[in-house]
């Protein structure tokens, strides 16, 4: 094999399966086997050091960094201006070519022209297919939805948050949502019958309503007292009936999502004494529809939605369960980020359930049972409009 075999783009795997088959490292010029050079991660194409000196010479970039990045910032914090800064990109440049971070003050790392096309290949990345499902990807990380949390809690964000709603724009969506959540609830009779039973149990527990023969026709409490006992039995140090809805909230063992409203047996059974039980708003938040062993347990067979047949739901179920959930709320954060229009029909829901990241076998499967036709979800009325417990 020739020397001059640098810069040979290598089809497939075949000449680096070639026994004996070698190649110059333009670093180290040493002629060595092809399986000591790396293919570049986007083409075929074989690195032109070999892999030793590759990993050299980046870390040995990195220490450079790192260490005029040490510099800059000693003459930074010593109140030094020097007259060139180095730029990641490009090497020195005069002081003057660098922005400033609008936070902290200092000096950006790309010098102004560098960080102008950074900024224009960030954004025409992010409308190639690659880069949607690159930020779709990072939105959904553990990492990403810590940031976005810190983003949302901070100044910044709550300032943005309410100019996006005070916008026009703003307005306009939440016009939209709120008109689609009006026809959801009037199309459904178990979205209904849901909001009128949460409704009647707020006016009890606020005073509003002495006495509610609706609610006790519609539950399995035999009189608002017990209702209240119950409820009362579960307080922790600090609850009281004054502070409902800001220290508590009444909480379902067993998820609403779980059961089908349109059948008053199953809102019987979801309404009952060993299902209903308070928790404070983020432990509510947290535990959300999912269906927990300890507390299916605490709800008893007695109170199983009708579908599972007396039968405690297994992995696969409640894998299924959760990934339908998970697609409800994944549609619902889109509309709210105005990312999906709030006026797309059933058929763009059951479009965008279908499109799921690749994940495990397990998951997969949970995934497909979950977008079946199945009545998984039993209760007809929920979806991304509603609440979850």
């Amino acid at each position: 094999m020739s020397e001059d075999i640098v810069g040979f783009r290598v089809q497939g795997l075949g000449l680096m399966g070639q026994e004996g088959a070698t190649k110059k490292c333009g670093n180290c010029h040493k002629l060595l086997l092809l399986l000591l050079f790396a293919t570049k991660p986007k083409t075929t194409e074989l690195y032109v050091n070999c892999e030793p000196c590759r990993l050299k010479d980046a870390a040995q970039k990195r220490k450079k960094r790192a260490a005029d990045k040490s510099t800059r910032n000693a003459a930074l914090e010593a109140d030094v201006t020097p007259t060139t800064l180095p730029c990641e990109r490009c090497g020195p440049q005069p002081f003057a070519a660098f922005g400033l971070h609008p936070t902290t003050g200092k000096p950006l790392t790309r010098c102004k022209p560098c960080n102008v096309k950074n900024i224009v290949g960030a954004a025409a990345y992010h409308q190639t297919e690659a880069g949607k499902a690159a930020n779709k990807r990072a939105k959904t990380s553990d990492k990403g939805k810590a940031a976005t949390k810190r983003y949302q809690t901070s100044d910044k964000g709550k300032a943005a948050n309410k100019r996006a709603k005070t916008s026009e724009k703003g307005k306009e969506r939440k016009k939209r949502g709120s008109d689609r959540h009006m026809d959801r609830r009037r199309a459904s009779t178990a979205m209904r019958m849901d909001n009128a039973i949460r409704c009647l149990a707020n006016n009890l527990i606020s005073g509003r309503s002495m006495t509610s023969p609706t609610f006790l026709e519609r539950t399995s409490f035999a009189s608002e007292q017990e209702f209240f006992d119950v409820l009362e039995a579960t307080f922790a140090h600090g609850m009281d009936f004054k502070n409902h809805g800001a220290v508590w909230e009444v909480e379902h063992k067993i998820p609403r999502e779980a059961y089908d409203f349109d059948d008053p047996e199953d809102v019987k059974r979801c309404w009952s004494a060993k299902n209903v039980h308070v928790m404070t708003p983020a432990a509510n938040m947290e535990k959300s529809w999912q269906l927990l062993d300890e507390y299916i347990a605490a709800a008893g067979v007695a109170n199983f939605p009708k579908a599972w047949n007396d039968q405690v739901p297994d992995d696969v179920f409640k894998a299924a369960h959760n990934a339908k959930m998970m697609a409800w709320k994944m549609l619902a954060d889109e509309e709210a980020a105005g990312e999906r229009p709030s006026g797309s029909d059933d058929d763009d829901d059951d479009a965008a359930m279908s499109e799921h990241p690749p994940g495990s076998e397990d998951e997969d499967a949970a995934w497909a049972l979950a977008t079946s036709g199945e009545r998984l979800v039993h209760h007809s009325g929920f979806g991304p409009w509603a609440d979850s417990d």
